[in-house]
């Protein structure tokens, strides 16, 4: 989709349009809550003690040390994918720029679908870690799934889903996290 869109747009263009994105984004950021507080000038502590007393914290919790350990090894081994795309596109699928900018784009769409379904779904969906967990281990099988396809649109359909997953892997682990920070005083 991005190598078609290439075609027909300057890519001056684009990068000015990437640009009023993320300006539009920051100024509908403004509004969300505040949800940590800087230290004031006086009140910081030596970056070491900082530091210890952070690795003190998530080992005292369960749920902050299951999520780190299952970002650990899904962060090495479950992103593979977005590595081995352009090498995948051209010496599996052997398609061009066009196929390639499609398959780098297709977990976008899943993405952007978790994104509408958590928004629809808000608090009504519990138990962050198992849905860690679950996207997790999706994220890994797929990626096996996909390493296999030598069809351009079924090897797209795997990486819309893959997104969907690593989304999912995303916002979990976000609420794994914040689940167990204190209140902002």
């Amino acid at each position: 989709a991005a190598g078609n869109i290439l075609r027909v747009v300057q890519p001056a263009w684009l990068y000015l349009w990437l640009v009023g994105s993320s300006g539009f984004s920051l100024l509908l950021l403004r509004g969300l809550p505040l949800m940590w507080r800087p230290p004031a000038a006086g009140e910081r502590e030596p970056a070491l003690r900082s530091l210890a007393e952070g690795f003190r914290f998530v080992g005292s919790r369960r749920v902050l040390v299951g999520a780190v350990a299952v970002v650990a090894v899904t962060n090495f081994t479950g992103f593979s994918f977005e590595l081995f795309t352009p090498v995948f596109a051209d010496d599996v699928l052997h398609t061009g720029p066009a196929g390639l900018g499609f398959l780098i784009s297709a977990p976008s769409f899943g993405a952007l679908a978790t994104g509408i379904a958590l928004t629809w779904l808000g608090a009504k969906l519990t138990r962050p870690g198992l849905w860690l967990l679950i996207a997790a281990t999706a994220q890994h099988v797929l990626t096996i799934v996909w390493s296999t396809a030598t069809w351009l649109p079924a090897s797209a359909a795997i990486l819309i889903v893959t997104g969907l997953f690593t989304f999912t892997f995303g916002t979990m682990n976000s609420n794994a996290a914040r689940s167990q920070l204190p209140p902002v005083e």
